[in-house]
């Protein structure tokens, strides 16, 4: 469980692996961790999320949907490309799309693709 930034295909992207956190301080960890490589990056950032085997809180959620909005506002999230969203977890994405207003956001069940995603040209 991390944030750190990793290269594909030419691009840098910001990976945030939420796997083997166990309980709501180490998922906020990796949120903070992001927020200060997004803060510090420049211009727009590309990035992938893996939420793979991890349950997430109420207390992560509401953590989760201030930092998207302060990132839509910012503008700083290019792409956020989404993996490990089971269908409950869906649910989960819907509402943090709706109170985040976050576009460019996509779900995807292999990390090859997410990341392919993420690089392309649109």
């Amino acid at each position: 469980m991390s944030a750190s930034w990793m290269d594909h295909k030419g691009k840098k992207i910001l990976y945030l692996d939420f796997r083997g956190s166990k309980t709501e301080d180490e998922l906020i960890q990796v949120l903070l961790e992001a927020q200060q490589l997004i803060v510090s990056a420049r211009g727009q950032v590309l990035t992938v999320s893996n939420y793979e085997g991890v349950s997430v809180t109420t207390g992560f959620l509401n953590r989760l949907k201030d930092l998207g909005k302060q990132a839509v506002q910012s503008q700083r999230i290019e792409k956020l490309a989404l993996l490990g969203i089971t269908e409950l977890k869906n649910v989960l994405v819907q509402g943090y799309l709706s109170a985040t207003g976050q576009k460019n956001v996509r779900t995807f069940g292999k990390e090859a693709e997410a990341l392919d995603w993420l690089v392309e040209v649109t």
